[in-house]
This record gives C-alpha cells, structure tokens and sequence, in this order.
C-alpha cells in the first residue's frame, strides 16, 4: 500500500485537502502542501513536503518543495520525497545531521531521485507553514554536486540561483531540470590550493571587504596551519552570505564581474563563494575574481590577516581602493551593549535601508566604540546616538569629540527620504540618556504643536537641519 493509500480511501473520488499529514512512526510526521511560489518567469505550481519531529533526534526539520509538470494533478504528488525524509531518521540517530552546504548522495537513477539532494536555508514559502529553522532539500545534478564539492555550496547557490532568477537560490526542485549539462573547469580556483570554512563568509560594501570568521571557521582553518605557507596562494571557499543582498555569480564564459541580486535591491553589499588570500606583493589590493575576491597582499598585511583568522581578534588592512576586515562573528565578540533602532521598520525599509546594510554599519560602529572605551575616549557607561542623513552624512550624539571624530568617519550606509538613527548603550544602564539638544527640541516641538509625540525627522530639522 502506498502513502497516498493511507489517506484516501479507493472509493473516494474526491480530491484530497491539502495540506495532508502523513504519519511515519517514531514521532515523525509529513506534511504536504499545494501552493504557488511566484517567480520571474510567473507562477509556478509546486508541492512543499515538511517534516515534523526530526528535531527529536537533533537534526533541523526538512522542507522538499517539487515543482509540478503540466499536467499534473495536485493529489498526484510523488512518493518519493517521503522517503527521502524518512531516510534521514537512521542518519540523524547515528549523529549525523544535515546543515546548510551539504548533501545527500542518492546513488539511485529511478524516474525521481536522478541526481543528489543540496541542503540549504529554508525560505519563507506563501501557504507553507514551516519553523524558520528548517533546512530546505534541493536536488542536484551529478555534474553540480561536483561543482559542490570542488568550489563550494555558495558557487553552486548563486549559480542556480541566476539560472532561475530566483535569490538566493530556488528552493524548489525541478525533475526536468535534474540532468545537467557538464560545466567546464576552467576557474582560477584549478590552479590553487582551497579548502572550504564552514562558518567563513566575505561580503563587499563597495569599499570594505569583510571576512566574517565564528569559532568553528577558526577550528578548520588552524587543521590547514601547519601547511599554509604564504609563499602559495589559497583560497577559503566561504559560505553563503546571509547578511548580503546581492552574491557574485561566475560560469565558464562569464567576463567581468556579475552578480544576482534580490529583487528590488540596491545591490549595496555583495557576497562572494570565495577569498584568495596572494602575498608576496608590493603593496595591498583587491580585486574582483570569477565569483569571489583576490586579496593581493604585502607579507606583513597577509601574516597580519592570518593570525587574525587563526587566533581571532580584528584585523584591518588598508589598500589605495578600501580596506579589507577580519572579524568575528560569533555574538560574544561584541561589546555588551543594546542596539536601538529610533525608526518603524516600515520606514527604513522606505528608506532603502536592508536589515544586511545596516547590521553591517553597526558592526563598524560597535568596532570603533570597543577601541574608544579600550583607550579611555569613552566611559564603560554610555548612550551613543547615530543619525545618517541622505548622501551619506552621519553625526553622532553623546561622545566625546575624539570618540565622535572616529565614529562619524565610518562610511554610513546609502539612504533616501529622510534620516535615520540608532541608538547604542550600555545593557547595565538603568536609564536612556537622549542628547539634551533632543530634549530641548522635542519640549520646544510639542509646546509648538500641542502634541505629545516628537518624530526623528522633526528633531533632527531643528537640531540638525539639511
């Protein structure tokens, strides 16, 4: 008897209503959903097999979206994804799970299961009631899941992700679609040593490269130590950049630099798959290679950037262009402060601020108030206050004048439309302490209006006028 078996009876002509929930035993259960996911290309109908009661036996709930074939009823939906979630059990018993980058190799070449499985984040899908810490099932060609292991998840991400026209990556699969063709090797990264970090990332801001490193990135890179030597070039293969919106994309063929966006984007902060790491130069640079970033370096900047990679801490290297950042992204490694955003979110999103952008700036932002508070030009105690106008100008509130020289001179994101601001302070503090001259300005404003509440915009006209 098969699963559709189980919940329809023979003599029901009627189609079932969806979502449908198989169980499985063992505390597991599948549910199925038919929706629409709406691309560039227009709707596509699909069907959403989610899994509930993996996290029983520690591994992340599976979501495996399947695009219908013209033609195909919704009650006619395959089996064979309920089996590729049931096989999970064994492997998830044994302590081996599944996290975003890896895979399942099928090993069969029935009229579904052609290729491999590639796990990613989970994405919100309209209809499809999944926890937001699902990983997301995607079949793979065989071809892809040798790009896969050769040059990492993320080239392969951005890759399918550009063919689809779906960012960052379509998280339905397609039958059609798993043949594949072969794609040639004909990359920079054939003819260097590489090694891929889980847990390592690099994003491009148009000035500043970022490498974000957390403690288990820093476990793999210390197994590479002994043999990294910087008389040969290495490239990291990175993650998928979570806080960008926008990744560099690169096939055979390809010149220049091209990236797929999300829609609607400013494109303002770009991931890579990539860092090549070059020393032995006269003097810093970057640029921009197939999918990733070359950093071409001095012998001092490259020792100074591995150590930094190896043994944690920040590093920041300076070249004519911008500069190029190491730093940690594990939440311990920020100062113990409490971030205050001063705008709805409905307005920065009006703004053309993304929540990639301004983490990003804030990052920046704590870094530099780490270093003041190291060196005395901020008390332990404080109630910093950020505002960015549109054209990039920013003035910052409650510093002293060293502190707010070194603060004002980090690049502030692009915005429109008005200003935006940030509060930051200290979590011990048992009182906000708003700059005076926004005291002031607010009592002035509600004496004027005869009203209570006071908006950014309008003490920022008074206090800091365009």
């Amino acid at each position: 008897m098969g699963w559709r078996d189980r919940f329809q009876p023979k003599n029901d002509r009627h189609a079932p209503e969806f979502p449908i929930t198989l169980p499985f035993g063992e505390g597991l259960t599948v549910t199925i959903y038919s929706h629409t996911l709406e691309t560039a290309a227009g709707p596509l109908e699909c069907w959403s097999y989610l899994s509930s009661g993996l996290e029983a036996f520690g591994h992340r709930e599976v979501i495996f979206t399947l695009k219908r074939e013209p033609g195909e009823a919704p009650e006619s939906f395959p089996e064979e994804p309920l089996e590729l979630i049931k096989m999970i059990i064994p492997f998830a018993k044994n302590g081996s799970v599944a996290t975003p980058g890896s895979t399942t190799e099928c090993g069969r070449t029935g009229e579904f299961l052609r290729g491999h499985v590639m796990y990613i984040e989970a994405q919100p899908l309209p209809g499809v009631n999944s926890p937001a810490s699902a990983l997301a099932a995607v079949l793979i060609t065989n071809d892809e899941l040798r790009t896969l292991k050769e040059y990492g998840a993320t080239r392969l991400m951005s890759r399918l992700g550009r063919a689809a026209a779906y960012y960052p990556c379509p998280p339905w699969s397609d039958r059609a679609r798993v043949r594949g063709e072969r794609v040639g090797s004909e990359t920079i990264l054939e003819r260097v040593r590489r090694a891929r970090v889980v847990g390592l990332t690099v994003l491009h801001d148009g000035q500043t490269v970022r490498i974000g490193v957390t403690a288990k990135a820093r476990e793999t890179l210390r197994r590479l130590q002994s043999s990294w030597t910087l008389d040969l070039p290495l490239a990291l293969l990175t993650d998928w950049p979570i806080m960008a919106d926008g990744c560099l994309v690169w096939q055979p063929g390809m010149t220049g630099p091209n990236a797929i966006t999300a829609r609607k984007a400013n494109a303002e902060v770009l991931g890579g798959c990539f860092v090549l790491i070059v020393a032995h130069q006269q003097q810093n640079g970057m640029r921009i290679i197939e999918d990733g970033f070359g950093l071409l370096l001095t012998d001092e900047s490259a020792s100074g950037l591995r150590d930094a990679l190896l043994n944690g801490g920040d590093c920041v290297v300076e070249h004519p262009n911008g500069r190029i950042i190491v730093e940690s992204t594990d939440a311990d490694a920020q100062i113990n402060a409490q971030i205050v955003l001063l705008n709805p979110d409905a307005q920065l999103s009006a703004r053309g601020v993304t929540a990639g952008m301004l983490s990003l700036y804030i990052k920046d932002l704590l870094r530099v108030l780490r270093d003041v508070i190291a060196t005395g030009e901020l008390p332990d105690s404080f109630d910093v206050y950020v505002t960015v106008r549109p054209g990039r100008r920013a003035r910052v509130w409650n510093t002293s004048a060293v502190a707010r020289m070194k603060l004002e001179a980090i690049q502030p994101p692009s915005i429109k439309d008005g200003p935006i601001g940030v509060g930051i302070r200290s979590r011990h503090l048992t009182q906000t302490a708003l700059p005076l001259e926004w005291g002031t300005a607010a009592a002035e404003i509600s004496a004027r209006t005869e009203q209570m509440g006071v908006t950014l915009d309008e003490i920022l006209d008074r206090v800091w006028p365009e």
